[in-house]
């Protein structure tokens, strides 16, 4: 599913504006407003996916974590 985050923090480095959600301003109404706008898109489940694995690579996180946490043990 897209997801809507606010534009803080790590976030826009993550979410992809249109394409895998929506970044909002820190408001009620900025959520509300980027909450229908994603109802409205109709996001395609499976497009949200392959965009998200293709921008964040779980695979190599995981990688990047398991060194981190060997070099610290």
């Amino acid at each position: 599913m897209p997801a809507v985050a606010t534009g803080r923090g790590g976030l826009p480095e993550i979410v992809d504006e249109g394409v895998t959600g929506y970044l909002s301003r820190p408001s009620s109404s900025g959520f509300t407003d980027k909450i229908l706008k994603t109802l409205e898109k109709g996001f395609d489940r499976d497009a949200v996916i392959q965009a998200s694995y293709k921008k964040i690579k779980p695979n190599e996180q995981v990688e990047k974590m398991l060194k981190f946490f060997e070099k610290v043990t």
